[in-house]
């Protein structure tokens, strides 16, 4: 089979680059040709953004729409959004071009300073809880809240009902973009709620708020509550033959990308630099279960190491595996990218994975070089 290129596209993104592009705001034919380009230049999918942060990028009846940011030259989103639905014109678009259309949706980004998701703001208990029960970490929702878990179906329900052919759950944050003065530091502060706590006196007998404990255990803990509320997704789509696919990352606790668990952390930097994320709070993703159980039809991993990606295809025993390629935010950073993006997506096809998710749309605009990744699937 040949493998798939998909295509990522950040909504938000692409409206407010071509503005600042162009200085006029982006009409829904421009949007239709855009797309028609990629489908002849050699992509099968696009994976459509759904998320703005803790806002979204169409007219929502369950999440926060998108109306402003402190970034006033980002605000044309909003004005595009009076005009057309954006999610309901990429489903169209991308079968009349003979393409396959995902949501793309982020499950612990709900907050960036001016984009949070009103409904966590005003339910912080739903985030996750401080040990000391004094912070939530914002934007980091608890799956182990039945509340999270509704408000999160129902925000799968809409989508799936304006027909995409899949959902695509990434499990990245911009929560480590901000710090306020008070915040608490540390490794392994956050993701004491309830839920949890009992949980985890039920199956160990330790009280997590004051008993010494294997933070592994916690983190593994967290990853049940969150396969759960995956099946519950996968459940919602099934019938409707629609897709789930997740992404997934691994612990590097031990130096060596890509040889641990598969763990993500979440938490706030000390500065401006979001890397390395502070280990405050960690969850097992359970990806080679979620393929063994038919949860997910595919995952997704960020790396430049396909041998990487094998290693968890072998523990799942096979299943759909994709590379998500960082394609560069500027022109300089792409063309330098893109001897490795050749090399990867070779790779990728020769570890007979599915394919490649390049990373992202805008990326295209600002480096047409880029293009030279994708012609040997035009030929």
């Amino acid at each position: 089979m040949k493998p798939q290129c998909i295509l990522n596209l950040d909504f938000f993104d692409w409206v407010t680059y071509h503005y600042k592009a162009s200085h006029e705001i982006p009409t829904e034919a421009d949007f239709r040709k855009m797309i028609a380009r990629f489908a002849g230049g050699g992509f099968d999918t696009i994976n459509f953004r759904t998320s703005v942060c803790g806002k979204v990028c169409y007219p929502s009846k369950v999440m926060d729409v998108f109306t402003g940011d402190y970034r006033l030259d980002c605000n044309i989103l909003a004005r595009v959004m009076e005009k057309w639905n954006p999610l309901s014109v990429v489903v169209d678009a991308c079968r009349k071009n003979n393409l396959t259309v995902w949501a793309w949706i982020t499950l612990f980004d709900s907050y960036c300073i001016g984009l949070e998701d009103s409904f966590f703001s005003g339910r912080p208990d739903l985030l996750m809880r401080s040990r000391d029960g004094k912070n939530a970490l914002r934007g980091v929702p608890c799956y182990a809240s039945p509340e999270t878990q509704q408000y999160r179906l129902r925000e799968a329900r809409e989508v799936s009902e304006l027909g995409v052919d899949a959902i695509f759950y990434s499990m990245h944050s911009h929560t480590c973009c901000s710090r306020l003065d008070g915040d608490p530091e540390g490794e392994n502060i956050f993701g004491y709620n309830p839920e949890i706590v009992e949980a985890f006196k039920d199956r160990h007998g330790i009280n997590i708020l004051t008993d010494e404990f294997e933070p592994y255990d916690l983190y593994k803990l967290q990853g049940e509550f969150l396969t759960t509320y995956l099946s519950d997704v996968r459940d919602l789509l099934k019938p409707k033959g629609q897709g789930l696919y997740c992404t997934f990352a691994w612990d590097n606790d031990d130096g060596i990308h890509g040889t641990g668990p598969t763990v993500v952390h979440f938490g706030y930097s000390k500065g401006r630099s979001a890397v390395p994320y502070h280990r405050m709070v960690g969850i097992h993703l359970d990806c080679e279960n979620w393929m063994r159980r038919g949860i997910a039809n595919g995952l997704a991993a960020q790396t430049d190491h396909v041998d990487e990606i094998v290693k968890v295809k072998e523990l799942a025993g096979g299943g759909d595996f994709y590379v998500w390629l960082f394609c560069g935010f500027d022109k300089n950073t792409a063309q330098k990218r893109v001897s490795t993006l050749k090399r990867v997506t070779q790779e990728a096809q020769e570890a007979q994975l599915c394919g490649c998710i390049l990373h992202e749309q805008m990326s295209f605009d600002m480096s047409p070089s880029l293009w030279d990744v994708i012609e040997p699937r035009k030929r």
